[in-house]
């Protein structure tokens, strides 16, 4: 795999991840859970957050070795650039 397509697999994998940490939060309004879990998850979030920010900060510095059809991908709104 191309070093650009691998990082760009890893940022989608990563937001895969924030959505699950997004529905399991959700689930939690649901259930009686404890602080300690809301706590945990979301200290969960905040490092598959945090890991995201980084690949972004990758795929920016990445930017010279894409190709035509990937730059759109970090160019577009829901990227900050």
């Amino acid at each position: 795999m191309f070093p650009v397509a691998k990082l760009l697999s890893e940022a989608k994998t990563l937001t895969f991840q924030l959505k699950e940490d997004a529905v399991t939060k959700e689930s939690y309004t649901r259930m009686n859970v404890s602080w300690e879990s809301h706590a945990a998850a979301i200290n969960q979030n905040r490092e598959h957050v945090n890991a995201l920010g980084r690949q972004v900060t990758k795929l920016k510095d990445a930017r010279i070795t894409f190709t035509p059809w990937q730059l759109p991908l970090i160019e577009s709104p829901g990227w900050a650039g």
